[in-house]
């Protein structure tokens, strides 16, 4: 039941194997070759399960279409946002010719340079509100023989500074999951999928056209076009597991992380196209996760429990944190003797003082049998015997490692974040005050909260970037709370600036450095 909408010009929608569409959007091109590519699109994804044709990779995810033509992709991919909803996937199928980036063409000259859509700022705000929004959205890298590292791009390619969360799709040649000669290439891309010989519909070449389109099949489509949908129908398959099982939706990001570091890798050539997703271990790695507290198990003061790089630790100063790569992510935010976080066999997760007080609870009881895990390396979650979610903590994994905080990123007491080229830092210090300082060490711009003791810096789901102090209470915020998505850019110019997801700024601390 994923929705999928695929955004280009043309489809034969009356194909003999491809099922009823659900969303039908924009003006078709009345072309046959616009028509043809759509077809061969969908195909590979929902071809029909009847025994004859093709089956598509997702053939039970529900399937629609939204054309670009005379409102180009920026306003396709609203609307096609809009249609599948949180959770849904859109999927990119367009390039455009951008600037040259140097590299030879040595073939396919008629798209020489034509890269992902994303490089132009009204798609790259449009992919990133929705995939703010929850929407997964895959994006075909182009077939321009480009370098999207290269300087010729402006650093619009650069995922540490400007990362619309879409999966990126890069080509291989056949089995060899070597890049073909034509792909796009670089840091920004995610992972690839076959760029050529994909059977699928459309063409007419396999059987030949004498029983028109709504018969033609093809066993040569090729291109980031042929590459994109084997992602896609990849997402979609994840996407259903997760759902059936009782788990979350995931979003782009999520779903880009699990495809990427499950995937069989590419391979050597420095043209980076990522690995080819693996459906069995993307679901497999999602099904189990890790399962960090069984139902009647205590994790006492001093121990810990560690799982895909990220620990679990009962602090002796009473603190329960969870750390990922040694950045607290969560935390219960108690300061006393305690002496147990327990995982009850009532489905209650309960921290305990040692005079027995109860100090945090999940309240989640009733639930007999649930556990705790932690899913996605860094989203602690309790879990019914049923697979559903009772409980989760709603943190991820540190994205960036320069530049500022994505949302639901956080800061502790005594931990910075720098621009990205190292001419600012954010520090949030130990008096409780967030300061920008200078790359000379110059203060340039503070929270004044000094003296109240530090809790945690947040850039909130719900867009306000707020100050903490040690027992949970708000002490400065952004007041930027409705701008859902939102992030926080500490920029090369020294500025800080909260940005929300169609990428314009709410606040500014206005500091500046030459």
């Amino acid at each position: 039941g994923v929705r999928i909408v695929d955004i280009e010009g043309g489809w034969r929608t009356t194909h003999e194997d491809l099922p009823p569409l659900f969303h039908q959007g924009g003006t078709q091109i009345n072309d046959v070759s616009w028509r043809n590519h759509g077809t061969a699109v969908l195909g590979e994804m929902v071809g029909a399960l009847n025994g004859y044709g093709v089956t598509g990779i997702s053939s039970d995810a529900q399937a629609g279409i939204e054309s670009h033509s005379g409102v180009g992709v920026a306003v396709a991919v609203n609307r096609a946002a809009a249609a599948v909803g949180r959770g849904g996937i859109v999927l990119v199928e367009a390039h455009s010719p951008g600037p040259a980036d140097g590299t030879a063409c040595t073939c396919n000259q008629s798209q020489c340079n034509y890269i992902a859509m994303e490089y132009w700022q009204g798609e790259y705000d449009a992919i990133a509100t929705a995939t703010a929004n929850g929407v997964i959205v895959v994006e075909a890298a182009g077939n321009g023989s480009a370098n999207l590292d290269a300087a010729a791009y402006g650093g619009r390619f650069n995922r540490a500074t400007r990362d619309s969360g879409a999966i990126i799709v890069g080509a291989s040649a056949g089995s060899s999951r070597a890049p073909t000669c034509w792909t796009n290439y670089g840091g920004r891309v995610d992972v690839h999928g076959w760029g050529e010989s994909v059977v699928t519909l459309g063409y007419g070449d396999r059987f030949g056209s004498a029983y028109g389109e709504d018969q033609f099949y093809t066993s040569t489509f090729s291109g980031t076009s042929s590459a994109s949908p084997v992602v896609t129908g990849a997402a979609a398959s994840v996407q259903g597991v997760a759902l059936a099982s009782g788990r979350a939706a995931l979003d782009s990001r999520a779903m880009r992380s699990l495809l990427a570091s499950t995937g069989t890798a590419q391979s050597a050539d420095a043209r980076n196209i990522g690995p080819l997703p693996d459906l069995r271990r993307a679901v497999s790695q999602l099904q189990s996760g890790c399962r960090l507290m069984a139902p009647g198990t205590d994790l006492l003061v001093g121990q810990s429990v560690t799982c895909d790089g990220s620990t679990l630790v009962h602090q002796t100063d009473g603190n329960v944190v969870l750390y990922q790569g040694g950045h607290p992510r969560w935390y219960t935010g108690t300061q006393a003797q305690t002496q147990r976080f327990a995982m009850q066999t009532d489905g209650h997760l309960v921290l305990y003082a040692t005079n027995g007080a109860v100090l945090w609870v999940s309240n989640t009881a009733g639930n007999g049998g649930a556990r705790l895990d932690l899913e996605q390396a860094c989203n602690l979650v309790i879990r019914a015997t049923d697979g559903r979610a009772l409980w989760q903590s709603n943190t991820r994994c540190v994205t960036q490692a320069c530049g500022g905080l994505q949302t639901e990123d956080r800061l502790y007491s005594g931990q910075s974040v720098q621009a990205c080229g190292g001419r600012a830092t954010l520090s949030y210090q130990v008096d409780g005050n967030l300061v920008v300082y200078r790359y000379d060490g110059a203060p340039l711009w503070h929270s004044v909260t000094s003296g109240q003791s530090p809790g945690m810096v947040r850039m909130q789901s719900d867009g306000n970037l707020v100050t903490y102090d040690a027992g949970g209470r708000p002490v400065w915020a952004s007041s930027t709370a409705g701008q859902n998505g939102a992030r926080l850019d500490l920029q090369s110019d020294c500025n800080l600036v909260v940005y929300n997801a169609a990428g314009q700024p709410v606040w500014a601390s206005g500091s500046y450095c030459p």
